[in-house]
């Protein structure tokens, strides 16, 4: 099992990996941003994918309230 702050953390991190592609990003010239767009465009896909995901999961936990922590702790 996860403790709180080792999801933190990895919450952090991975914002603040995020946030240094983007600024590497900005920081290259027009030639250079064709060959940097093979990394970002699927960064940009997980991105876009983890979204959904979690808004999906805060979706279903609201309409089902306590059966959806019941459920996610019969995963475990």
């Amino acid at each position: 099992m996860l403790h709180d702050w080792g999801v933190i953390a990895a919450a952090f991190g991975y914002i603040g990996f995020l946030f240094l592609v983007a600024s590497h990003g900005d920081r290259l010239s027009p030639t250079q941003r064709g060959r940097a767009s093979a990394l970002i465009y699927p960064l940009s896909l997980a991105i876009y994918c983890t979204s959904w995901t979690f808004f999906g999961s805060v979706g279903f936990a609201s309409r089902t309230s306590v059966d959806f922590s019941r459920s996610m702790s019969a995963r475990s």
